[in-house]
């Protein structure tokens, strides 16, 4: 692992190392010519991103082609995406958020006045030349942010581009929202979510089963932690099962409520939860593709995503379901988890999952994050065992059987 480390940090350093001395030629070409310069800096923003609208989409029963209306659906659908639990529970599940982790009296955590610098993180890579002029009065507007515990509003304006992301072109569901945030908003993110994840980190708040939007962490060392307990079960003779979680609409979907209570247990200030309330006050969002704006509407729900702070807080807000993992195992990664456990007898086996599934889902519903029971699947690793005549149902609360998949 040290070693793949080692290797991917040189292949990044070097990645980097050779983007700077192309720039820097294509920079040196531009002289005077601010046209050619702005073109050059455009090119840098690597937009892979298609704002391009579908030529139509389906809203119910009928289908639509006109661009404006388009555009009107994608932001109330948009905007209600958080709403799915709601929707799908009209008589909430008796349950309540799931219980957070036992720790050591936590020292209170307050912002950090932000310290003025001519250049680093305050700079704006766009206007490096007036960096220096800049950072004096950005970093004091900061800093009156966290005394004021309250955001500017224009900062709490999204305009979202729809992301097709697969599946039938026509359904809006299958579109995710990606926020393009204002670029002083997201300077500013950047410095709060690096003193909150100091300090998370320092006291060792996120689960050692979760591994996203973590420092050392990520989708490479998550499959390897799984992979290798897969394969230890494996190579002692012992059938493992697995269920793959999927959640509809996580990240649109976290309870603001739930969020700051989380912050609180964490030993939050009472001056640090008030900026974070602010934060999530008064949110508007519009959709933005093809030179067409809809109307703004109000987001009551979610973490912006793409944003700087969103995935940190999403790591948060989930954490402590872990704990309700009982004697399965468990992995997160941003919105996906998968629950495993292994033993000799496939029966026991089972029924240890199914009861820590229940556990598990009990806490996403306190949460108040929905199950896609559709998209959950189960999977049987039995290399060298014979396989069974008839596999138990792993079944969800709702009572729906989960599909086994071999892949």
């Amino acid at each position: 692992m040290q070693l793949f480390r080692e290797a991917r940090n040189q292949y990044t350093q070097a990645v980097r190392k050779a983007k700077a001395s192309f720039f820097k030629q294509e920079f040196a070409s531009c002289n005077t010519n601010s046209k050619k310069f702005w073109d050059t800096v455009k090119s840098m923003e690597n937009k892979n991103t298609s704002s391009q609208l579908p030529t139509a989409l389906k809203i119910g029963i009928t289908v639509t082609t006109d661009k404006s209306t388009i555009i009107e659906k994608f932001d109330k659908h948009f905007s209600t995406a958080g709403h799915a639990f709601h929707l799908a529970t009209p008589t909430l599940v008796n349950s309540t958020a799931p219980p957070t982790a036992t720790r050591p009296s936590l020292p209170h955590f307050s912002f950090s006045q932000i310290q003025s610098a001519k250049s680093g993180p305050l700079q704006i890579s766009r206007a490096r030349q007036s960096g220096p002029f800049l950072a004096t009065p950005i970093t004091s507007l900061f800093n009156l942010s966290f005394v004021l515990s309250e955001i500017p509003k224009d900062w709490k304006a999204d305009a979202v581009i729809p992301l097709f992301k697969g599946g039938d072109i026509l359904d809006p569901n299958c579109y995710r929202p990606i926020s393009i945030l204002p670029c002083l908003s997201k300077v500013f993110e950047s410095q709060v979510n690096k003193q909150i994840t100091g300090n998370f980190e320092s006291h060792h708040t996120f689960s050692a089963m979760q591994s996203g939007f973590r420092a050392g962490h990520g989708c490479t060392s998550a499959t390897l932690k799984v992979l290798n307990d897969i394969l230890t079960a494996i190579d002692k003779k012992q059938y493992c099962a697995a269920v793959f979680i999927y959640l509809t609409k996580a990240f649109n979907s976290v309870n603001h409520h739930i969020l700051i209570g989380r912050l609180y247990s964490l030993g939050f200030s009472n001056d640090c939860l008030a900026w974070f309330t602010n934060y999530f006050s008064d949110r508007v969002q519009c959709v933005k593709s093809e030179g067409l704006l809809s109307g703004p509407l109000a987001v009551s729900m979610g973490v912006p995503q793409v944003s700087i702070l969103g995935p940190t807080l999403f790591s948060v807000y989930i954490n402590d379901v872990t704990l309700a993992a009982g004697k399965s195992l468990i992995h997160l990664y941003a919105d996906d988890t998968i629950l495993y456990t292994s033993v000799h007898s496939l029966d026991t086996e089972l029924t240890t999952l199914q009861t820590s599934f229940n556990a598990i889902q009990l806490s996403f519903c306190g949460l108040q994050l929905l199950l896609n029971t559709s998209k959950t699947k189960c999977m049987l690793f039995n290399r060298s065992l014979p396989a069974p005549a008839r596999l138990s149902n792993i079944t969800s609360l709702d009572g729906s059987d989960l599909e086994y998949v071999d892949n």
